[in-house]
């Protein structure tokens, strides 16, 4: 055997055992005092460097597919009623902001500085709900939840691409075909929400009438939609003359919701429903927001970056995060960034909620 080929062999092996070891789970309780797999941060393994996104393209595996497939149709009524009770019985204190870093390591951010609540923690997501609930996705599309120790699963039949996050109750993720479900209890149990495919990016923000925002493909081209709690159907922005605001100046931009985003984040504090959205062209990452009204909503909010990710905060605050993965903190609007990265490097997305 070569030389090659033995260092080739020694490392899948080495692999194996790894994999293997972090397979081990024991099973605890909760917070609710429900019975649920829990690998204590182990089994939550991700990607290895930064420049690896081939999670964007994996598929989740046949017995995940097809569990999501069997589950049934979310009652579109119900909706209203249930965003309404969860949101009164939600309490609010700080900001919790969490993230996801080089190696895929998870951080949290304690006003000062960031550090891992558990360095064993890997993940390709992390999401906070509003009151300080926090969901992950790792590299095999299994749902995993922080009790304030350790990481559990709620349902480990569940697989999802992505995931958007309201409370501890409710959460929406994105599956085969850009398909989304909805969890009305924490992740027990998933049913299927509207008949929308094509899904690539989701964010929910407040509990008002456009809590849900999208970017959906049809016919091959990107689409902005919101979801209208009132109507129970989405809303696309677009087909009439759209804005942005350069150098003070209202400029025609016909084009500009049909080109793609690479990220957008809805705003869970603004009475107005604002989303903000990172376009995705080659050398550029400029900051828009749009609004719930589709005529003349979209306009350019920071033109002078290079961004790869945004996340307005439960106490008003905004975070960005700069091209090279450096976390940029606002306290007014965006009209001056303070530098956050103490301890933290090479950022790939973050999340901010109620604690």
């Amino acid at each position: 055997m070569k030389k090659n080929e033995k260092k080739s062999s020694l490392l899948i092996l080495i692999s194996i055992c790894i994999l293997s070891s972090c397979n081990k789970e024991t099973v605890t309780q909760n917070n609710d005092g429900i019975e649920s797999n829990s690998e204590n941060n182990k089994n939550l393994f991700g990607l290895q460097t930064e420049n690896d996104i081939s999670f964007l393209n994996s598929k989740m595996s046949e017995a995940q597919s097809k569990y999501m497939a069997s589950l049934p149709k979310f009652d579109i009524i119900k909706l209203k009623t249930i965003l309404q009770k969860d949101h009164s019985e939600i309490s609010k204190s700080t900001a919790s902001t969490w993230a996801i870093g080089t190696n895929n390591l998870i951080w949290k951010w304690d006003g000062s500085s960031w550090y891992q609540p558990n360095s064993a923690a890997r993940a390709i997501k992390v999401e906070v709900g509003k009151n300080g609930s926090v969901w992950a996705i790792t590299n095999d599309h299994k749902v995993w939840k922080w009790d304030g120790s350790s990481w559990y699963q709620p349902n480990s039949a569940a697989g999802l691409y992505d995931i958007t996050v309201l409370s501890n109750n409710i959460a929406i993720g994105e599956g085969d075909k850009g398909m989304l479900w909805i969890t009305q209890n924490g992740g027990l149990s998933w049913d299927q929400f509207t008949s929308i495919t094509g899904v690539t990016q989701l964010s929910t923000g407040n509990y008002g009438t456009n809590f849900l925002w999208v970017i959906a493909y049809v016919n091959n081209n990107p689409q902005l939609k919101y979801f209208d709690i009132n109507t129970n159907q989405y809303v696309t922005l677009g087909g009439v003359p759209n804005y942005y605001n350069s150098n003070g100046t209202w400029v025609a931009r016909p084009a500009i919701y049909n080109q793609t985003f690479k990220y957008i984040a809805a705003d869970p504090v603004s009475g107005d429903q604002k989303c903000y959205l990172i376009e995705n062209v080659t050398g550029l990452g400029r900051i828009y927001y749009a609004q719930g009204n589709p005529t003349n909503s979209m306009k350019i909010f920071e033109p002078n970056v290079n961004a790869k990710g945004i996340r307005p905060s439960s106490n008003g605050n905004l975070w960005v995060i700069g091209g090279n993965g450096t976390p940029f903190i606002s306290t007014d609007n965006g009209a001056s960034w303070n530098y956050a990265n103490v301890n933290a490097n090479g950022l790939l997305s973050i999340s901010s909620g109620w604690e």
